[in-house]
């Protein structure tokens, strides 16, 4: 009890928008938002584009060789050759609207899809052999979900081939009982792609609704309980190569911020080796001078290497290095120092200003 108690606390808990990991993970398994609808509509669009591009040849081609065979020119030729020569014209036509709604198809699965391919939804699981689950599944939320869908499709098309084609029937019949062979089967050609193309309307109306409707139940389905989000968080943290990854990027970003600091500095105090730190001063603008940027061994070679290419003065003082470098970044230095740095920063403004004369 406490348990089915805790699973619905769960459930009920799922209140957030999916993270970006989590739709990520979700593709991985093979899952996301697909309408068969809208599948359904792409397949008779393309069905009903080749019966428009291919129908007329083969109307034509089927009343020739219907009056070929009423007139009696076929009379010596035997049954074969004469069901060959009416099923011939249909041919391409069988065969280019089978392409074509195949094509459109699986192109309208695949664009739904972002092109994903993944047979993990063939493995197969337990669960789906459990007579239960396959009871949920032919009584369940589905099994109307698929009932609805389909009277949809029904009541759609319905309407949209009776104010389509079908009212106008009654002024279409009688000419077409006057027709040769051929005129017949050109004017049913025609009205079958007019019947396909109202029953394409229908569709449209419901694939659209389908594919709404699909797309706001699966990210339904995908939301996340505040649990779950810590989880996540927690998880993505305690990746080694994660957190090495994102410490490496702000050691980057920090040290071209300070090699840019750098370039601005009024002077670099140097261990000589060991210790580099950039000062800046403005005489007017700041009230004390300002540790810019700072660095060790390496990085504080990179440090004085910058300098001595934007011409800011090296002055080697490794007391005041080593004690300076204690300073954070962006930060006035303390008072204790203000002597130091002002003999330091005098002295560079006399070598500004050349010898004297």
């Amino acid at each position: 009890m406490a348990e089915q108690q805790g699973t619905a606390t769960e459930a009920e808990d799922k209140t957030e928008a999916p993270t970006q990991r989590r739709l990520e993970r979700a593709r991985e398994e093979g899952e996301t938002a697909l309408s068969s609808e809208l599948v359904k509509f792409a397949a008779l669009g393309g069905a009903t584009l080749g019966a428009a591009l291919l129908g007329p040849g083969a109307a034509a081609g089927f009343g020739m060789a219907a009056a070929d065979l009423l007139s009696g020119v076929g009379e010596a030729a035997s049954w074969q050759q004469l069901t060959w020569s009416l099923l011939a014209p249909m041919l391409p036509l069988t065969i280019g609207v089978g392409v074509l709604a195949a094509a459109t198809g699986i192109l309208a699965t695949l664009l739904q899809t972002r092109f994903l391919a993944s047979g993990k939804w063939l493995q197969p699981k337990a669960n789906r052999l459990s007579p239960l689950a396959g009871a949920k599944r032919i009584l369940g939320r589905q099994a109307l979900e698929q009932l609805v869908r389909t009277l949809l499709n029904v009541v759609a098309c319905i309407a949209a081939v009776w104010f389509g084609v079908l009212r106008h029937l009654d002024s279409h019949a009688l000419p077409a009982m006057a027709m040769g062979p051929a005129a017949l089967a050109d004017h049913l050609g025609r009205l079958g792609v007019d019947i396909l193309i109202a029953g394409l309307a229908g569709l449209a109306f419901v694939a659209l609704l389908d594919l709404i409707y699909v797309n706001v139940s699966f990210l339904t389905r995908m939301r996340m309980g505040r649990r779950d989000i810590k989880e996540e968080v927690k998880e993505g943290e305690g990746d080694p190569q994660m957190r090495a990854r994102r410490l490496q990027i702000m050691r980057t970003r920090s040290q071209r911020r300070a090699l840019d600091a750098v370039r601005r500095a009024t002077v670099v105090i140097t261990n000589p080796t060991h210790y580099a730190v950039a000062l800046v001063y403005e005489r007017g603008k700041h009230r004390a001078p300002r540790v810019v940027a700072k660095g060790t061994d390496s990085f504080a070679k990179r440090i004085r290497d910058t300098a001595d290419e934007n011409g800011i003065p090296l002055v080697s003082d490794p007391p005041l290095a080593r004690a300076l470098y204690l300073v954070p970044e962006d930060k006035e230095i303390p008072q204790e120092h203000f002597a130091a740095v002002a003999e330091v920063i005098a002295f560079v403004w006399r070598l500004r200003r050349g010898p004297a004369r």
